[in-house]
């Protein structure tokens, strides 16, 4: 789930931004594809300095995660965790950058 931590504002290169660093094509060359969650960190940040963008998805049975999901055939996919197996949320914001386990 991608969204903004604090309010946003959706900025006309934010999508395209986030576009190039997951599919790792730019305008100017190629880059190294990122997963979804962290081409959006990226993006807002780099369009949108004062925006705070935020990730969180599901955590599974034994602790497995999707946070590394890259677009499809461009990378690797974590599996997908299906309703009755979340035992819990991770939750990443650009302000801290790091992966907090959020209570079920």
């Amino acid at each position: 789930m991608l969204g903004y931590h604090t309010v946003g504002n959706l900025t006309c290169s934010v999508p395209e931004h986030f576009a190039y660093l997951m599919l790792g094509c730019f305008p100017y060359g190629r880059l190294l594809p990122l997963p979804i969650a962290y081409a959006w960190l990226n993006a807002v940040h780099d369009n949108y300095p004062s925006g705070v963008p935020a990730v969180m998805g599901p955590i599974g049975l034994n602790g497995v995660e999707d946070i590394n999901d890259c677009y499809p055939g461009i990378g690797s996919m974590g599996p997908s965790i299906p309703p009755a197996q979340i035992t819990g949320w991770w939750y990443i914001n650009s302000n801290t950058g790091l992966r907090t386990p959020l209570a079920r």
